[in-house]
């Protein structure tokens, strides 16, 4: 047995040492790091620090690379030097300032040896005279489609344990985060956190606790699950919602409750059976990862991860179940876009090889628990994503099927108001081409009528100004079944039409 275990250290050892080193970059690369103070006393105040490589320098008759800071914008940036950068022999050494130095416009003339990567396990580095860092292990992490060499530090200013990593530096505390000084004032704290390592303005590497590369929101910062939020499908003759309400706890973990509730838009067929209208399950979300606990037809799954947007390109999805089922099937992110809501806000679009692509913050456009709580029948298709609302607010609408009115409403699974409470009349019904509508109650005026179609969509609205009748002109409707809302300042009522 030792015999075994003492080989599989030596293949492990061997493999990590003749693994390719990957040099430090020489151009077209950039480090985001968050910058925090407090003085005195709260608000936190955060700034994102941009440095980037801006050319060649030469100091001291030595050849660096500029590292600069852009403090102005993407789109219109503003580059301030703040020293140089180089290699030699696996170790990486910098020029310049630390950041109170930036700021004042201080320079220092003392080169640092910023990294050392040809030490081994249990070495100390000295960075220069006040700070070191010793490597506790080292081992590899794969970026992109290669592996890279990761060690494991501590020591210096450092409050917990680091890690660097080869062609990036630190992925904690940042590019410079061994050279920065911290204040020892009694009233002020100030820190660094890596946030992202981008080459070519393509994300190499990102700090999973962040939101994106240009962003010091962290995911813990970040909620998404307002207790109004709600899903609108449309898939057959169905439409469904997936709604949040209230709060449970399971195993000690406070989750939302998941309801479902559907309609028969044409108003003759029966509900699947498949399909459960009410409390479904219950979804958390935990540093930018959503996790389910899932009731489907007494099937308790337990707990599993649901959606992971903090996923770079690359990356491997594993959402499986307790029982194996099709959650299993792994995912891998080729690509990460930006769909932008009604309101302005931007956010991320993830592919994946297995499924349509994840919404931040709204998940998969097949259904909110897709695939653990399908909405759909084997017969219908998959559903349609039609609208997504959250704090009352429209924030997506798919303007094929919603082209008009607040989709998110349920309108089709609005019952037709019962005769005796009507305050109108429509006739006739049956039509081919004109139907009247006639105001039974003229002390309460209707303000506006929308006709909609079968599926829901909303084709027509009418503003009404006679508060005894209007001539409602269907001749150039195609034949079928069609809503006619009649709309009041108090209420809402509706009638079902036959265009023939």
């Amino acid at each position: 047995m030792k015999k075994i275990i003492l080989f599989m250290l030596l293949v492990l050892s061997i493999g990590i040492n003749a693994q390719k080193y990957v040099p430090f970059p020489t151009e077209n690369a950039a480090w985001n790091v968050r910058y925090i103070s407090i003085w005195n006393t709260p608000p936190i105040d955060t700034t994102l620090l941009k440095y980037s490589l801006q050319g060649d320098t030469v100091i001291n008759n030595i050849q660096y690379k500029k590292i600069c800071r852009n403090i102005g914008t993407y789109e219109q940036p503003k580059y301030i030097w703040v020293g140089g950068l180089r290699e030699q022999d696996k170790k990486i050494y910098y020029l310049g300032g630390n950041y109170n130095a930036f700021v004042s416009g201080q320079f220092y003339g003392q080169e640092n040896l910023l990294y050392d990567f040809t030490k081994k396990v249990g070495d100390t580095v000295r960075i220069n005279f006040y700070s070191y860092y010793k490597i506790l292990s080292i081992d590899s992490v794969k970026i992109g489609s290669e592996y890279r060499k990761r060690y494991k530090i501590t020591g210096g200013y450092m409050h917990n344990p680091d890690y660097i990593i080869e062609g990036i530096g630190s992925v904690l505390e940042g590019l410079l985060g061994r050279i920065t000084e911290i204040p020892t004032c009694g009233d002020c704290y100030q820190d660094w956190e890596f946030v992202c390592f981008s080459q070519n303005d393509e994300s190499v590497y990102k700090n999973p606790a962040y939101v994106d590369c240009n962003s010091t929101q962290k995911w813990s910062e970040k909620k998404y699950l307002a207790d109004d939020a709600c899903w609108t499908y449309f898939e057959g003759v169905y439409r469904y919602q997936t709604y949040l309400n209230g709060d449970t706890i399971l195993n000690g973990k406070t989750y939302k409750k998941v309801f479902n509730r559907l309609s028969d838009i044409e108003g003759f067929r029966s509900f699947p059976n498949n399909i459960v209208q009410g409390y479904v399950g219950a979804i958390r979300e935990s540093s930018g990862k959503v996790f389910a606990n899932i009731d489907n037809q007494n099937q308790q799954f337990g707990e599993f991860l649901l959606y992971d947007f903090t996923v770079n390109k690359g990356d491997t999805i594993h959402r499986a179940l307790n029982n194996g089922s099709e959650l299993s099937v792994t995912r891998v992110v080729y690509q990460i876009d930006t769909i932008v809501l009604l309101n302005g806000e931007k956010r991320k679009k993830i592919f994946n090889n297995y499924t349509n692509p994840w919404f931040e913050g709204m998940g998969s456009p097949d259904g909110l628990l897709w695939p653990a709580y399908p909405l759909t029948t084997s017969m219908d298709g998959p559903p349609i994503l039609m609208c997504f609302k959250q704090n009352g607010t429209e924030l997506y609408k798919n303007t094929q099927y919603c082209p008009n009115g607040d989709c998110c409403d349920l309108l089709a699974g609005v019952p037709e108001t019962k005769a005796d409470l009507k305050r109108s009349i429509l006739l006739p019904n049956p039509t081919r081409d004109v139907a009247m509508l006639e105001f039974t109650n003229t002390e309460t005026p209707c303000n506006s009528v929308e006709i909609a179609d079968v599926l829901g969509k909303r084709v027509k609205t009418i503003t009404v100004t006679n508060s005894s009748e209007y001539k409602l002109d269907l001749t150039d409707y195609a034949a079928g079944i069609y809503y006619v809302l009649v709309k009041y300042k108090d209420r809402t009522e509706s009638h079902k039409i036959i265009k023939m």
